[in-house]
């Protein structure tokens, strides 16, 4: 079966790791029937959607495993799938690996310099469609022939196999090539008909109400779908991405489903529709704070997990969130609050801390700030007390942010110079000239420290003392990372020296070094025309984004161009987050916003 491996020179071809020397031996594992192997295999030859040289020369090899007795036939069948449905990302890739589905010749992957391509095993696909004993294998080959848009057995299959995963797997297959799969919709199992539904992408009633109806009675099911990855309700939402108002009408109705896993399920899955269409948090709302009095906990749980992540409309139940603070103290309910800035949270806190106990308050030290007032300056005294690295850390910034005084703040930091000396140092420099009694401890640091601490101590100086001597020696050394053009945007003015260097940066690979160095030229110049252009290109709701429209409004009226894009990010139909974590999502899109549109103000003078 593998007897002609050494035809090709593998050593000569490479993949993820470098060479392909370890192909082979891969190779021989997977039809013996080792998991390893194909786990292997999914890191080596297709690794994070990447195509290799090694992984057109492997595709032969690959189907004749298919019918080697121990080999995991579904698996290799996936992996097949996987490799069709996706495509090289670059030109350069492009050309040294082409369309595997359709054939294509690679000199020196094979013997005769010819490369099967995954289309050629369509025979096999289809007898395994037909004649394997196992569905999961059979709900494999659906998938793959899917890919490869043979619809004629697909619809066998849809119609006639006797296991309703494998009906259901040739359903979505054909559905991914545009077949009509209204059909399938009177199956008599309810994954096909759900699959069926979730295709036709139709609003009307009755295919609406075997949505609500049909998903909750295939969960268990849906797992068995080839391609299915995640939670099963998730997956039935995300099919239907581009229907926020039927994700939500589905989420509401899944929330009031009489089994609490589907309840629970629901809470989790309305992540979708809350992270894609805006309307969708005015309408979730009030179905999760129902869902928060489940006589069920771990439904209570979610549902609450959830409301805390629809951002403003959040603050219509906070009377509500209060009440399960003072009763459980739920760390959800504490969060929502902390997000929307609610006095209470910060009675609350000061009552926690001055006992020398975080518990749940950890989870809203990010959302600290100026407003909390009777609870900032007990951070200070949490900091040494705490443990290392995260807790601690989390600290030192809710303490900056929140504006602990610097009485009680510097001695602090200073103690803890050598423990977190980049985060202390920045901290620091954020309190500016009220951190003078650390200026000693950050002059005497090595100057041969590492890069971070160097650049960092620099900025500290300059924003504690106004004095620019160790920036701007250090800028004269040379170096011109992003971090050290950033610091030339500090000093503004006091820069201009380098001025010259900044504009052959504005079209840097490294895109926060062009963004940093477009910053940098507006605070030093003040002439705004070159650099708008380079900050429009980077307005997205991501960190780069918010540096970019940090100066765009500072700028102000000579940045009119950038007036259409911001006000397209206002009133976008779709969420614009890009970065964080699981339930930020909407706080950030709404922030962005709201940013956004005071942009578009103060440039309109």
């Amino acid at each position: 079966m593998l007897d002609d491996l050494a035809a090709v020179d593998w050593a000569g071809l490479d993949h993820a790791r470098g060479s392909a020397e370890d192909v082979p031996a891969l190779l021989r594992a997977l039809a013996a029937g080792d998991a390893e192997a194909l786990t292997e295999l999914y890191d080596t030859i297709w690794h994070e959607d990447r195509l290799f040289p090694a992984t057109v020369a492997a595709v032969p090899f690959l189907i004749r495993i298919l019918d080697a007795p121990a080999a995991d036939t579904a698996g290799v069948l996936e992996l097949l799938a996987d490799l069709a449905e996706h495509r090289p990302a670059g030109p350069s890739r492009a050309e040294q690996v082409a369309a595997l589905v359709g054939g294509v010749a690679v000199t020196g992957t094979t013997a005769s310099g010819e490369v099967a391509d995954i289309a050629a095993g369509l025979p096999t696909y289809r007898r395994l469609l037909t004649d394997h004993p196992e569905a999961g294998v059979r709900a494999a080959a659906a998938h793959l022939i899917g890919a490869l848009g043979d619809l004629a057995a697909l619809r066998r299959a849809a119609a006639g196999d006797d296991a309703e995963s494998v009906r259901a797997a040739a359903v979505l297959a054909l559905a991914a090539q545009g077949a009509d799969t209204r059909d399938r919709l009177a199956d008599p199992a309810p994954l096909v008909r759900l699959v069926a539904a979730m295709s036709t992408g139709e609003a009307d009633p009755a295919v609406v109400r075997i949505l609500e109806r049909d998903a909750p009675d295939a969960l268990p099911l849906i797992e068995q779908l080839p391609g299915h990855v995640g939670d099963p309700l998730s997956w039935v939402l995300d099919r239907l991405r581009q229907r926020g108002d039927l994700q939500v009408r589905l989420v509401t109705g899944w929330l009031r489903h009489p089994v609490a896993a589907v309840r629970e399920g629901a809470a989790g899955a309305a992540r979708k529709p809350l992270t894609s269409w805006p309307p969708a948090a005015a309408l979730l709302a009030g179905p999760l704070a129902e869902a928060v009095a489940d006589p069920v906990d771990r439904v209570r749980h979610a549902a609450g997990e959830r409301l805390a992540t629809t951002g403003s409309v959040v603050a219509g139940f906070a009377d509500r969130l209060w009440e399960v603070v003072r009763h459980s103290g739920d760390s959800w309910a504490l969060l929502a609050l902390g997000r929307l800035r609610d006095r209470r949270v910060d009675t609350y806190l000061a009552e926690r801390f001055a006992t020398g106990q975080l518990g749940e308050a950890r989870r809203v030290l990010k959302e600290l700030g100026p407003w909390a007032t009777a609870c900032r300056d007990l951070l200070a005294g949490l900091i040494e007390t705490a443990p290392e690295y995260h807790e601690r850390i989390s600290l030192i910034e809710a303490a900056v942010r929140a504006g602990t005084s610097p009485a009680l703040l510097v001695p602090v930091l200073r103690r803890q110079l050598p423990g977190q000396p980049v985060l202390v140092i920045r901290s620091l420099g954020e309190l500016g000239p009220a951190a003078a009694d650390a200026v000693p401890e950050l002059t005497a640091l090595d100057p041969g420290a590492n890069f971070w601490v160097r650049v960092s101590t620099a900025r500290a100086l300059w924003r504690i003392t106004g004095d620019p001597a160790r920036a701007l020696e250090l800028l004269r050394a040379g170096g011109r990372a992003w971090q050290e053009v950033e610091l030339m945007g500090e000093l503004g003015p006091v820069a201009a020296e380098f001025t010259a260097e900044l504009p052959p940066l504005f079209g840097s690979d490294d895109r926060w070094q062009a963004l940093q160095a477009a910053v940098a030229y507006w605070r030093i110049t003040g002439d705004a025309a070159p650099v708008v252009p380079v900050l429009v290109a980077d307005l997205s709701c991501s960190p780069r984004g918010l540096v970019a429209l940090a100066c765009l409004t500072e700028i102000g009226p000579a940045a009119a161009a950038a007036g259409p894009r911001l006000r397209a990010a206002v009133d976008a139909p779709r969420r614009q987050w890009t970065f964080g974590v699981d339930g930020d999502e909407v706080w950030q899109d709404e922030e962005w916003r709201a940013a956004c549109a005071a942009a578009v103000q103060r440039i309109a003078g």
